[in-house]
């Protein structure tokens, strides 16, 4: 659904908005940027997660320069299960 219209697909919904696997839709980073730009001051509309490569970490900072924070998480720990 992303892949097939990124605009409408953010339209649907309010901030803030978690998108898992941001990877998968390369057309999702500039549709964002609109989005973004269209609301400069409001901090945290959106948390992206997911695999990264050096492609991926290329497309963000190329198209989300200055408008995303990247923060490398560690695998979870088996200490860290939530019992």
């Amino acid at each position: 659904m992303i892949n097939n219209d990124p605009d409408f697909f953010l339209s649907q919904y309010e901030d803030p908005i978690v998108i898992d696997e941001a990877q998968l839709s390369v057309k999702l980073f500039s549709a964002l940027r609109v989005r973004i730009d269209q609301r400069r001051k409001r901090n945290g509309q959106f948390l992206l997660s997911g695999s990264s490569s050096p492609e991926l970490l290329k497309e963000v900072a190329d198209s989300l320069a200055g408008r995303v924070g990247i923060y490398e998480l560690g695998p979870l720990l088996i200490s860290e299960q939530l019992v």
